[in-house]
Order: structure tokens, then sequence, then C-alpha cells
């Protein structure tokens, strides 16, 4: 189902998001999405599952161009007692939440890979207005911010036990890890950036995004002194300690932004327009 995996770069007029690393764009309106079926939903399980028990395999967030499923999801369902049934038709979000990884934070995975099957809610959308069922549905002060200004009704799991969902529907992700980004993922974070309370700040210069007060393990060996040269030079901010909002407001008001590539930079899908952008890659990157 994924496309080959093809290299690009650069960046649109201003105002858009350019592509690069081994991901393709797809066009706009190719995104798919299956149902009404008959899933089994836990809220603890980053995946949904078929009456017969077995996984329904494109419920699961993968990764390496959708060639490998996360362990943490069990191909069968454990036998469970079946506590709710749910009749009305829903959409399903997949994990809020998902399992970190070395040199990755929940943040950036939810920005973008925990929203990115929300396209058919959108507004002028074949499902809006059906409430999302999301699984393992943690909800750190990010997620919450987005998700309230996003606006979509949820779906309440309980905290035992699976549901049965009659009519749920399964949209295919607009952005694929290392194989696809499509068009629409910027439409659910503009959506989600309409509904917020963004506030007005003063126009600046080039922005720097500050990572000094993160974990050692995640600074690259000599960041600090670079920061630190760059002090009265550029206008620096610590996004970590900001609300979306916050975030948003700073963004849009910097001519342009630079700083050591990081989830940091995945706040640029919420801006109405992008700034020029100055990425500083370590060498695994």
């Amino acid at each position: 189902m994924a496309p080959e995996a093809s290299s690009a770069a650069g960046r649109g007029p201003r105002g858009d998001l350019g592509l690069g690393g081994r991901h393709v764009l797809l066009p706009r309106g190719s995104l798919t999405f299956s149902g009404p079926r008959e899933l089994l939903v836990n809220r603890t399980i980053a995946g949904a599952y078929e009456t017969d028990g077995s996984l329904a395999p494109d419920t699961v967030r993968r990764v390496s161009g959708g060639a490998f499923t996360l362990d943490s999801v069990p191909r069968r369902l454990a036998s469970q007692e079946v506590v709710r049934v749910y009749e009305e038709e829903a959409v399903w979000g997949g994990p809020l939440a998902t399992p970190e990884r070395r040199y990755q934070t929940p943040y950036g995975h939810f920005m973008v890979e925990s929203v990115a099957r929300l396209w058919p809610v959108l507004p002028d959308a074949e499902l809006h207005g059906l409430p999302v069922v999301f699984v393992r549905p943690q909800r750190p002060p990010h997620a919450a911010e987005w998700l309230d200004a996003f606006g979509a009704p949820l779906v309440d799991l309980p905290e035992g036990g699976a549901v049965l969902f009659k009519r749920l529907f399964v949209p295919e992700p607009a952005w694929q890890e290392a194989a696809w980004i499509a068009p629409e993922v910027r439409d659910i974070h503009l959506h989600a950036r309409r509904g917020m309370d963004v506030p007005r700040v003063s126009r600046r210069g080039v922005l720097w995004l500050s990572r000094s007060g993160l974990a050692p393990t995640r600074i690259p060996l000599g960041e600090d002194r670079l920061e630190s040269s760059l002090d009265g030079r550029l206008s620096a901010v610590r996004p970590y300690t900001m609300t979306l909002a916050e975030q948003v407001a700073a963004l849009e008001g910097a001519s342009a932004v630079a700083g050591v590539v990081g989830s940091a930079f995945h706040t640029l899908l919420l801006t109405a327009e992008t700034p020029d952008c100055l990425y500083l890659c370590p060498p695994w990157d």
C-alpha cells in the first residue's frame, strides 16, 4: 500500500511546508478509509481487532516504510469480556501516546502520527461530526490543548475489557513514517490552529529554538557552546516551556527560525504562515 520511498528536498513558497528525507508526497485526495466495520478495541492496546480476535493491520502504527509493526501490539486479542457495544458510527484515531524510542519524544509522535488519521472528520469532509476513537489516551498538556482546539468529539473508553464497535471507519494516516506525507496532514493542523487562542506577539527577527534545558542525552556534543555563541544575535525561546498557542505565536512572529533539528520544528505544521527555516542536523540524521 505504501508508495516506494524517494528523496525530495526544498520548500515551497512562503506559507508552504517543503518535503525532505525518505518521504514521497501523495496527491491530494488519494487517501482512503475502510468501513464501517465491526472491530474490537481495548483502550490500552495500540491497535484494533477483528471479531475473531485477529489484529486489524490497517489500525496499527507502522515504522520503516510500513514493513514493521510495533512489538507492543499483540497479533491476537486475548480473550476479553466485551463490556460495551457501540452501535453508532465512529472513526478510528489510533494511539494518542506511543512508546518512546531513543531520540524521540511523545510530543513529536503526537504532532506527526497521533492525529494523522483525522482528515475525514474535517469540516466538509465525508465523516465530519463523527466521534473519534483514540486508544492509550494519555493527554499531556500539548495533546489536550491540540485536541480541544481541533474540536472533534472523542469516545470515552472503559478502563477494562473490550468495546465492540459495530460501525468503525479506519482512515489511512496522512503521515506514514519513512514512506509518505499527504497534504491533508497540513489541513488537520490548520483546522486545530483556527481553534486556538493564539496571543499577539511583536514581530522579531530570527528565532532560535533552544534545547538547553533538555536531558544531556538528547543534545549533541557542542550544542550548548553553539547556542551560547549566538547569544544576543538571535532571539532564543525554549519551546518545551511554552503552550502550543505560545509556540505558534512565536513562530508566526519570526522572520526565520533556526535550531538543531528536533520535535520543536513540528509545531510549524500549526502555523498559518511558515517562516524560513535553518535546520542544523547531527550526523545521525
